[in-house]
């Protein structure tokens, strides 16, 4: 989806003005970007979103990097992340959805930095270099946007992505004066992945890198093309220091991780998969693809009339975005040599890796039930990235036909992309929103309780005005603290001691209403029925009056 420009075209004004149509095209995404993050993003905005701003918090209160009172989930342990860019902001009492925005556009305009670095290194033109980062930035889906600007939790392993890529290249074929310090910088975040979880490190980075590195060499030798062996030979010495290196930093990692684990609460998730059953297999592959085809933009709503603009840009979507997408992998096969060994080396692992990623996502519980794995396949999102990256990589050796089945591809997502920035019921979700902060407001108090999903969220957008703490209502009737990114010292007795207002949603009412009619909680002094919510007020806190242990 790269358009029309190319390394080989356009000389003096010609080539000026595709440079400065390539700029406009940016600041055009740029600017629907920070609408979207600032703006609407609050409609989108989630409670796996808001952990950020709350674990910056408990930080701050702890004063230690991994607060002992947390629970961490999935075997992550959150090193380095968008919740140290907050830190700050706690520390000045300003802890907000603002604090989250800003956090997040630095991450972003540093992401654009290491892409043009990349680009550049690959031997691209200063046009093409521009239109990888307008690929990356063009507003596909609005999931595409949640992922990869809203909450950025996967556009961080594509940014390390890059900048391992760019660390290889200084270590490896540059000759430079700082080799020392980037062979440190190298393994230092080797170090730190490590620590956060190892496993994301072999499915991310080793498996990859592993192919990538197979097939560049392999290719060239079942082919019986001209193989230099000596030349390969040359590189033993220093592959041998350097895989002794990572094995130094890949295991002392693993001793500092199991001693953090020790100090702090975690419980297992996403890396305890198992496979699907080969009877629920094909219906879990189906909706693994169609989570694929909703993430990159091939999704309509109910009741969509075919004769409309949106009927037959869904149909022309559905056909052209897969074909885009793996036309890159298509012509390198047929141009391989056309391709230097970096470009080579860049293409084969972002395909890899994402074969590997989809084939989780198909195969195993990685989401469980079909549903999930329709709506939450975030986990593809780096190598999305690179693919996209991968187009303007490949561009220069596209056929006349083929770049104009590209262009139009790409006019066609930047026509409906604005329908994804800029949602058609934006003020109306916001105003409900208001609404439930003057409801909560109205009760005076500042502590509160509600499921997952609809906790972190709420203190975030208040922008702290009251903490709203998840807990989980169980369909037999009761309430339990929920320990998953979540802080033990929200659920003991002297946390909440003027009294708390529990947030039931319209979903849980039947379960809430059956901890009632147990008589597991006592009569609420006041209700207050909202229109997604109801609203319900003690005056003492009726919920966990002994403390929890680990």
């Amino acid at each position: 989806m790269i358009g029309i420009l190319s390394q080989k075209h356009g000389f003096g004004k010609k080539k000026s003005l595709v440079v400065w149509l390539a700029l406009g095209l940016l600041c055009l995404n740029m600017a629907g970007l920070t609408f979207y993050i600032f703006e609407s993003y609050k409609l989108f905005f989630n409670s796996d979103a808001a952990v950020a701003n709350i674990l910056a918090k408990e930080i701050v209160l702890s004063k230690n990097l991994f607060p002992p009172q947390w629970w961490y989930a999935n075997d992550d342990l959150w090193v380095f992340y968008k919740h140290l860019l907050l830190i700050p902001w706690d520390l000045a009492g300003k802890n907000s959805f603002f604090a989250h925005s800003v956090s997040v556009s630095i991450i972003i305009l540093v992401m654009l930095a290491l892409v043009w670095a990349f680009l550049q290194k690959l031997g691209l033109s200063l046009a093409n270099t521009i239109m990888g980062c307008v690929a990356i930035t063009t507003a596909y889906s609005q999931m595409f946007l949640q992922e990869v600007y809203g909450e950025v939790a996967y556009t961080w392993y594509f940014i390390l992505m890059l900048a391992f890529l760019l660390l290889i290249h200084k270590i490896f074929f540059e000759k430079n004066s700082f080799k020392a310090l980037w062979i440190v910088l190298f393994f230092v975040l080797i170090y730190l992945f490590v620590i956060a979880n190892p496993l994301r490190l072999l499915v991310y980075y080793v498996a990859p890198f592993a192919c990538a590195l197979f097939f560049v060499i392999y290719i060239p030798w079942s082919e019986k093309k001209s193989l230099d062996v000596s030349h390969y030979g040359a590189y033993i010495p220093a592959t041998l220091v350097y895989g002794a290196l990572f094995l130094i930093a890949f295991f002392g990692g693993i001793i500092h991780r199991n001693e953090i684990f020790d100090m702090v609460h975690h419980v297992s998730g996403a890396n305890e998969i198992h496979l699907i059953t080969l009877q629920d297999l094909p219906f879990h592959i189906a909706y693994s693809i169609l989570g694929f085809f909703y993430f990159i933009g091939v999704e309509w709503g109910d009741n969509v009339k075919l004769k409309s603009f949106i009927g037959i840009a869904s149909i022309l979507k559905l056909f052209l975005y897969p074909f885009v997408f793996f036309a890159p992998l298509l012509v390198a096969k047929e141009r391989f040599y056309s391709l230097t060994k970096a470009q080579q080396f860049v293409i084969i692992l972002s395909y890899a890796g994402f074969g590997i990623i989809f084939f989780l996502y198909a195969f195993s519980s990685l989401q469980d039930g079909a549903y999930a794995a329709k709506r939450n396949i975030r986990y593809i999102l780096p190598f999305v990235m690179m693919i996209l990256l991968s187009m303007a990589i490949m561009w220069s050796l596209f056929s006349r036909k083929l770049r104009a089945i590209f262009t139009f591809t790409f006019l066609l997502a930047l026509s409906t992309s604005y329908s994804n920035i800029v949602p058609e019921n934006m003020q109306k979700e916001l105003k409900e929103d208001k609404t439930l902060f003057e409801a909560i407001k109205s009760t005076g108090l500042k502590i509160g309780y509600a499921p997952y999903w609809d906790s972190h969220i709420y203190t975030v957008l208040s922008d702290g005005a009251f903490e709203i703490r998840p807990i989980d209502i169980f369909i037999k009737g009761g309430v339990s603290p929920t320990l998953w990114l979540s802080s033990d010292a929200w659920y003991k007795n002297d946390y909440a001691s003027k009294g708390v207002f529990l947030l039931v949603p319209s979903h849980a009412y039947s379960e809430f209403n059956t901890t009632l009619e147990r008589k597991l909680l006592p009569e609420a002094s006041n209700k207050i029925v909202l229109e997604k919510y109801t609203l319900y007020i003690y005056k003492d806190n009726p919920l966990f009056k002994e403390e929890k242990s680990k």
